[in-house]
């Protein structure tokens, strides 16, 4: 009998630590809504519009408003493909441009971080949302990043 309740125990236990590290978080910033792990926490930039930060990953939000692309090229005409793939020149990245529904990334590595790169649009602005780790953890990071993009507002 004791042995049955201790692995009753064991059990309700681990139950608890795999229930308990899949909190999720909704940062709503107004303009900008993601989804994410309760181990991010929001730090403050002076780079980006908004940064996420968790033990090992961080993720990156820049609006550019889409007034401001006329050097570029890019109008509200534009999709998220076209506006990605000017990012992408401009930046000297390389990496195959994947649509998705309603966004398009892309994914890049540099000597040292894995990037996943996602563009949405709103009616004025253009949305790039960073996600990076090191190269290592891609394996145990793409999945995550990959299902944070689906519950991003803008």
């Amino acid at each position: 009998m004791r042995k049955n309740i201790f692995k009753l125990f064991i059990i309700i236990f681990a139950l608890f630590l795999v229930i308990g590290c899949d909190k999720k978080v909704v940062h709503d910033e107004g303009d900008f809504k993601i989804t994410l792990s309760s181990e991010y926490k929001k730090r403050i930039s002076e780079t980006f519009h908004y940064y996420y930060q968790d033990n090992t990953n961080v993720i990156t939000v820049v609006k550019e408003e889409i007034e401001d692309l006329d050097d570029i090229k890019i109008t509200s005409e534009s999709t998220t493909e076209e506006y990605l793939t000017e990012a992408m020149k401009i930046n000297n990245k390389e990496g195959k441009i994947i649509d998705g529904n309603n966004y398009s990334y892309v994914e890049y590595e540099s000597s040292t971080h894995y990037h996943l790169a996602v563009v949405f649009k709103s009616a004025d602005s253009f949305w790039t949302i960073n996600f990076m780790c090191l190269k290592e953890d891609k394996d145990n990071s793409k999945d995550k990043f990959m299902n944070y993009i689906k519950s991003i507002e803008v």
